[in-house]
């Protein structure tokens, strides 16, 4: 992998790293070092120089193919709505994951939404409060349409319980086969979930 923004600020150079399904990774890190560029290549948002990304041993362009391992909740949950309204953004989605679209009834999407707080789904996302909204961008990743679950900085504004089965749940998503890439600075949360450690730092990845 290699990647280097316009400014001429090299962020990866020559770096790989072999991702297993059913285990969760931790991307640390100084900022500045990548942990989020990562997330933004595999999600399809910026696309690598001179890369060889695979699959399952296929070959994995998300940046020109759009994405089918992942999904992603971004560190700023109002970047990602797809709607104004949950409805909307369940709508719109699913014409966006074409076939993997099927996989995600009305009762499915509705339950998750319920358990994460969301009574409605006419709610208007951009009226709930920050915490709530962050929660609610778990929705996609729970979901279960893709193999893959991405968080970036996903407890923000969570309470200890929240944090405590949140991390249960997605140790019980490892054990079902999932695959989690995670970025946290909150060490607290990182420690109830097992995982393995990505270091990123000198254009590389290396894992501790």
């Amino acid at each position: 992998l290699t990647f280097a923004y316009r400014n001429g600020q090299t962020i990866f150079s020559d770096a790989s790293a072999t991702l297993s399904p059913g285990h969760a990774y931790r991307l640390y890190g100084a900022n500045g070092a990548g942990k989020t560029t990562l997330l933004k290549i595999l999600a399809g948002a910026l696309a690598p120089h001179n890369s060889d990304v695979t699959f399952g041993g296929a070959r994995y362009a998300p940046w020109k193919d759009g994405k089918a391992a992942l999904a992603m909740a971004t560190q700023n949950p109002d970047q990602q709505w797809c709607g104004a309204t949950l409805s909307e953004d369940m709508s719109r989605r699913r014409k966006a994951l074409r076939e993997r679209g099927t996989m995600l009834s009305d009762a499915r999407l509705t339950a998750l939404a319920n358990a994460l707080g969301i009574a409605s789904l006419e709610q208007h996302l951009y009226e709930l409060p920050l915490a709530q909204r962050k929660r609610v961008s778990w929705l996609w990743p729970l979901a279960g349409a893709h193999p893959w679950i991405v968080l970036d900085e996903p407890t923000l504004g969570q309470d200890r319980n929240t944090r405590e089965n949140f991390s249960r749940l997605l140790g019980k998503l490892c054990g079902a086969g999932y695959g989690i890439l995670f970025v946290t600075h909150d060490d607290e949360f990182a420690a109830m979930l097992p995982h393995r450690v990505l270091q990123i730092e000198n254009a590389g990845i290396r894992e501790l």
